[in-house]
């Protein structure tokens, strides 16, 4: 294997010069271009490779940017990691994937990536307690933290998130607009901050209009831990128990299920009720009917936390929270009030 030595006794100069040309550094000090540009040409003739990982690790951090979430196997986290991906590679760094589905997975997958001295994490879509937890460990090691799409927005640190209070009040303006005045909301539960800040879009585009909040109109909870309840709640709507022309969602996942148990208790949808989803998932436009939804720029936050944060390791100027605009897609589920 070729050594910066072997290069240095090629180009006849001293270890020190090659190891700054061939490192990259940005001031090369009183090393000519002439004797730069020599350097490189014998470095690639030679067959030479640096190994950055092992340079990093004699600073005392490595380019490893870590991407933790623990619901990896989700449409939208793929396309916020292509996004990642895509930044983390065009600013040579490297990326390290960290899926976890419980507290001791994570604990433990954390401890391997100590380790490796991460230059800086990117959290996805994770629970207030882990992202507390996160939190503390990454100050305790001095890793800058970045939150995508992710509970709390924590100030001096990069969030970025879709405007997801624009795009639920934009739905509910919508809806005003085909007639309906008692709408039902779905949350995912309000211990995810992307379902705080939805709710809270729903319940201003509802004070807009001068619509009252029904608390009875609020179901909150995940699917497959509250799937009896929810079904109880979309019963009521149905049998007229409970008096709702629509229903937002705040996953697209709920308002597809919300639609086809209202479809199995014989009701239509748009004719009797109109649903909405959050999202739009592939599925959306293949649902019978087609999902109208709210469009999140997945690939775009991606990139931007990315961007944001390796500012933030270069010691640079860095935005401390973004918002991209989501875009309202109209399909079939959503009609005029009946």
């Amino acid at each position: 294997m070729v050594t910066i030595k072997d290069i240095a006794k090629e180009a006849n100069v001293s270890y020190s010069a090659v190891s700054i040309v061939l490192g990259e550094r940005s001031k090369p000090g009183s090393i000519g271009k002439e004797t730069r540009e020599r350097i490189k040409d014998i470095a690639a003739r030679m067959g030479y490779s640096r190994n950055a990982v092992a340079t990093n690790m004699r600073s005392g951090k490595t380019k490893v940017i870590a991407f933790i979430s623990n619901d990896i196997s989700w449409e939208y986290t793929s396309k916020v990691l292509e996004g990642v991906a895509a930044a983390i590679d065009r600013n040579q760094f490297f990326l390290k994937l960290i899926a976890f589905k419980n507290d001791e997975n994570l604990k433990k997958s954390i401890e391997r990536l100590l380790e490796q001295r991460p230059s800086g994490l990117i959290l996805r879509g994770i629970s207030a307690v882990h992202s507390d937890l996160l939190a503390n460990i990454a100050k305790s090691h001095d890793i800058p933290i970045a939150y995508v799409d992710s509970y709390p927005e924590n100030p001096g640190t990069v969030n970025v998130f879709s405007d997801d209070r624009a795009g639920m009040e934009s739905m509910v303006e919508y809806m005003h607009s085909l007639g309906h005045r008692q709408i039902a909301h779905i949350s995912n539960g309000l211990n995810f901050g992307y379902s705080v800040r939805r709710y809270q879009g729903f319940c201003q585009g509802l004070k807009t209009h001068g619509i009252a909040i029904d608390d009875s109109l609020f179901f909150e909870g995940i699917l497959q831990s509250h799937l009896s309840e929810f079904k109880a709640f979309i019963q009521k709507i149905v049998s007229g128990e409970l008096q709702a022309t629509a229903i937002t969602a705040d996953t697209d996942f709920h308002a597809l299920t919300a639609m086809t148990m209202i479809q199995a208790l014989g009701k239509k949808v748009p004719e009797d009720i109109s649903i909405t989803g959050y999202a739009d998932m592939s599925f959306c436009q293949n649902s019978f009917p087609a999902l109208t939804t709210v469009r999140q720029p997945f690939e775009k936050m991606g990139i931007a936390v990315a961007d944001e944060l390796i500012k933030v390791i270069r010691g640079e100027k860095f935005e401390s929270s973004i918002q991209v605009p989501t875009e309202l897609v109209i399909r079939d589920s959503t009609g005029k009030a009946r």
